[in-house]
């Protein structure tokens, strides 16, 4: 018994009740819970079944949905600074070897030798 009560409330600790993302699934979806920044739920599909479905990131999403059965994100918010890295652009581009050229960080002879 107490095994069973001390994996209950370890399981509470971890799994966190859902916080009320913005969007049209709270009406089709339910048991919706989030975990580690991922937001699970049991959608209804079209034909009337209950399917798990999940999201990762939910509140990157301006609304959430449900798409037969799959939630779904409709819109992006801007992220906030740490929610994840800037994409760099690709190096030796034309126009990133050009910029290193000014700088100083190569020179001709080495964009030809590679």
């Amino acid at each position: 018994m107490k095994k069973i009560v001390l994996l209950l409330i370890l399981g509470l600790a971890t799994a966190q009740l859902a916080v009320a993302y913005p969007g049209s699934y709270q009406q089709t979806c339910r048991a919706c819970y989030t975990q580690r920044g991922t937001l699970y739920c049991k959608c209804q599909k079209a034909n009337g079944r209950w399917k798990h479905s999940r999201i990762d990131r939910p509140r990157s999403c301006r609304k959430i949905v449900n798409n037969n059965g799959q939630l779904s994100c409709m819109g992006h918010r801007r992220p906030h600074h740490g929610d994840r890295p800037r994409p760099q652009p690709p190096k030796n581009t034309p126009q990133q070897i050009r910029k290193d050229v000014r700088k100083g960080d190569w020179t001709p002879s080495q964009m030809l030798n590679g």
